[in-house]
């Protein structure tokens, strides 16, 4: 594991400079991380299902139309293509 620690810490400038989506790609590492994490210390943590699609509107008016998810461990959605957020059920 240190090897490939070493090898994304080395390679991550030349990443962020050259790949629009790295931000999107850290946050899914982030969680695998997370579930890793949580597999490893066998604990559960609920999954993730999907909810419908994103309702936020591009500049050109057309909605944005990117897969929502839900967890049951949290009410909040957040949309990983836009950043809409949903802090409420109401919402």
């Amino acid at each position: 594991m240190p090897e490939h620690i070493r090898f994304l810490v080395n390679n991550l400038p030349s990443a962020v400079d050259s790949y629009e989506s790295v931000g999107q790609d850290i946050d899914d590492l982030r969680k695998l991380h997370a579930e890793c994490t949580a597999a490893a210390a066998n604990e559960r943590r609920p999954g993730r299902v999907s909810i419908g699609r994103c309702p936020a509107r591009l500049d050109d008016g057309h909605l944005r139309r990117a897969d929502l998810t839900a967890s049951a461990a949290s009410h909040r959605v957040r949309c990983g293509t836009c950043g809409a957020r949903w802090e409420t059920l109401g919402e």
